[in-house]
């Protein structure tokens, strides 16, 4: 799982049922693409505050209107109606949500229990939602054969589990902020999870031809405009994927967190539709703890650097045809408003200062570095997002809350934090700065790379001008000897940019290429830069 990835924002996409769902204003603010593809087909309407709550606890009563509208828009009308004592006007108030409570029970769609109660007011477990999505698609099936052959297991358990092997209940789901779902069978189903669910089962039935795609629609092989999908199988055998990208049609090539935090992991589909991405690759190698190995910078914040000093791959931000393979030669300062002071950063988030050392902590940072004690330190607040300034190079305006020195060691918080260790030449600078001064921090990672807002690192160059590199002609050991799965990211010589990946480690399917092997691939179709 990486830690963080390379992800092509463009008009979302999940899969072929809900292409353009999250298109404003038809979306959700405060959910997912899930919730969004809903509301597309009418399944989902949301509060009367135009809001979803993905993150909300779902009551059994609350899951009616959902599960009815989804039955329909497969083209099933429910008709058999069957009551329970405790569903009433004093335990479920809307006349339409009692309706369409028997209506369900009345399919077979929910059961009730041996008591013959309903129990409207209890939360929805995991295993009771899945079981009533695994009964609608098998309702479905019985009315048209041609739909998935979902069969009602006899037991919640079971239908939890057919719903995990049928992938209508998968292992990756995380809500708008990236935070992972319960998915224990006893765990109480947010909304956002069963649109997860529902979602996937909408999926099945469009593929099925059971219900017809309300998306934007596009040729086999075209992800949107600007946007193309390859996949060639070679010998080896080795299967390659190669996404090519012509930003100039409005598309962006961003870097981002796994978890919005240096530390922390999650595969790469949950990182696209946390961003709603239109694809993700993964990016850097990674430390155990999920840091990325070397420089990275998202959103115009530079948050790891130096680290690793070997290669990155860059975008412009302003010009769709500009993009940087190569080995940086970063520099990073903060200066005074006013009086022109400057000095530079020595570290961001990438361990202590040595005497003669400035080092700056950032929230994003929380877990993997933290400052020292016997330091100075200023806390910054950021004025407003980073921004390009007439060199090219990314910056952000702070305002001074707090410099001083101390002995115990402070915590990063929510502002970032420059440090030096105290008496030392970097202290001086600290102890001049004033309450609600303003300073300004920028880096680039190479004046020859002017604009950049987001960088991944990696720890060689595949492909300069056109031929593969010195690093990987000339390169031994395991890394560069071995077989296995590849990433890349370039550039073709009309400017538009190219992703690729070759499967590895699953013989008979895709073995893998070594970085020479992949190299020789990427030149082959054009590719004049890569890493």
């Amino acid at each position: 799982m990486p830690s963080q990835a390379a992800v092509v924002t463009t008009l979302p996409d999940y899969s072929n049922a809900c292409e353009g769902a999250s298109v404003p204003p038809a979306g959700f603010a405060d959910a997912g693409l899930a919730a969004d593809c809903l509301r597309v087909y009418g399944v989902a309407l949301g509060k009367a505050d135009g809001s979803f709550g993905e993150n909300d606890s779902l009551l059994r009563s609350q899951v009616s209107s959902l599960m009815v509208r989804f039955i329909q828009l497969a083209g099933v009308e429910l008709s058999a109606t069957r009551t329970f004592a405790d569903v009433n006007s004093g335990t479920v108030p809307d006349a339409q949500v009692r309706n369409e409570i028997e209506l369900l029970a009345g399919s077979g769609i929910i059961a009730g229990f041996p008591d013959g109660r309903f129990r409207p007011a209890d939360l929805l477990t995991v295993a009771q939602a899945t079981t009533i999505v695994v009964r609608a698609l098998a309702l479905v099936h019985a009315r048209f054969p041609a739909a998935p052959a979902f069969v009602d297991q006899g037991t919640t358990s079971a239908n939890y589990a057919a719903a995990g092997d049928n992938n209508l209940l998968t292992t990756n789901v995380v809500d708008v902020h990236g935070s992972a779902y319960d998915l224990r069978p006893d765990g109480i189903t947010e909304r956002g999870l069963l649109a997860e669910v529902l979602v996937q089962g909408i999926q099945v039935l469009v593929d099925a031809a059971v219900v017809t795609s309300v998306g934007m629609g596009h040729k086999d092989g075209e992800l949107g405009p600007g946007l193309t999908l390859d996949t060639v199988v070679l010998d080896g055998p080795n299967v390659v994927h190669v996404v090519t990208v012509d930003r100039a049609q409005g598309i962006e090539i961003r870097s981002t967190l796994a978890t919005g935090k240096l530390v922390g992991r999650l595969p790469t589909t949950s990182i696209s539709r946390r961003w709603r991405a239109a694809l993700a690759v993964n990016g850097d190698f990674f430390l155990s703890d999920g840091q990325p190995a070397h420089a990275f910078a998202t959103g115009g914040r530079l948050l790891k650097a130096p680290a690793n000093v070997e290669d990155s791959n860059s975008f412009s931000s302003t010009n769709p045809r500009a993009a940087f393979f190569g080995t940086p030669a970063m520099t990073m300062e903060v200066s005074v408003a006013g009086t022109g002071a400057s000095i530079p950063i020595d570290h961001i988030n990438d361990g202590d200062a040595a005497p003669g050392e400035l080092a700056m902590y950032t929230p994003e940072g929380l877990g993997a570095a933290t400052p020292p004690a016997n330091s100075c330190f200023a806390r910054l607040t950021p004025n407003g997002p980073p921004t390009i300034n007439a060199d090219g190079h990314a910056e952000q305006a702070h305002t001074v809350t707090t410099a001083t020195c101390q002995a115990a060691a402070e915590p990063v918080g929510t502002d970032d934090l420059l440090v030096a260790p105290v008496n030392s030449t970097r202290a001086g600078f600290i102890s001049s700065l004033t309450p609600d001064s303003t300073v300004t921090t920028s880096w680039t990672l190479n004046p020859a790379w002017p604009d950049l807002l987001d960088s991944t690192g990696s720890n060689t160059t595949l492909v300069h001008n056109g031929q593969p590199s010195d690093d990987v002609v000339l390169g031994d050991g395991p890394y560069y000897d071995s077989v296995g799965p590849r990433s890349a990211v370039g550039q073709l010589a009309d400017g538009r940019d190219v992703i690729a990946t070759v499967d590895g480690r699953q013989p008979g399917y895709s073995i893998g290429m070594t970085p020479l092997e992949f190299a020789q691939y990427l030149v082959s179709i054009g590719v004049v830069e890569a890493g």
